[in-house]
C-alpha cells in the first residue's frame, strides 16, 4: 500500500510542477469518464479515428490524472470500464464476418482487467 500512494504522490508532484497539467488536475474524473464513453460510443458505431485517437490518448491522460489524485476506487472503475469496452470489441470481431479474432482486446482485456484488480486490491 505505501508504494502505491508514494508512487502516486511522486507522480502528483510531477504534475504539479507544470502550469498546464496543474490545472488539469481537478479534471481527472472528468475527463477519465468522458473519454470512456466516447470509448464506449465507437464500440457501437464508428466516431471517427481523430476522435478516437483524442478519447484514447484523453482516457490515458484521465487515468494517470486520478492515479496522481490517489482516487482508487474511480481508477479501477476506469480500468475495469476500458476492459469491457474491449470485450464488445472482442466479441465484435469474433463474431464479425471479415475480422476474426482480435489479439489486441484480448490483451487489453487482459492487461487492464489485471491492474484493475490489482488497484481495488490496494483499496
Amino acid at each position: 500500500m505505501s508504494a502505491y500512494n508514494d508512487a502516486g504522490t511522486g507522480v502528483k508532484g510531477l504534475i504539479e510542477s507544470n502550469r498546464m497539467s496543474k490545472i488539469l488536475l481537478p479534471l481527472d474524473i472528468i475527463i477519465m469518464f468522458a473519454a470512456l464513453a466516447l470509448l464506449l460510443i465507437n464500440a457501437f458505431s464508428s466516431i471517427g479515428s481523430l476522435l478516437y485517437a483524442i478519447a484514447f490518448w484523453g482516457f490515458l491522460a484521465g487515468l494517470v490524472l486520478t492515479f496522481a489524485n490517489l482516487k482508487s476506487q474511480m481508477l479501477y472503475v476506469g480500468l475495469y470500464g476500458y476492459a469491457i469496452v474491449n470485450v464488445i470489441y472482442f466479441f465484435r470481431s469474433l463474431f464479425s464476418k471479415w475480422i476474426g479474432f482480435s489479439w489486441f482486446s484480448l490483451i487489453a482485456i487482459v492487461i487492464f482487467g489485471g491492474l484493475g484488480y490489482l488497484v481495488m486490491k490496494q483499496e
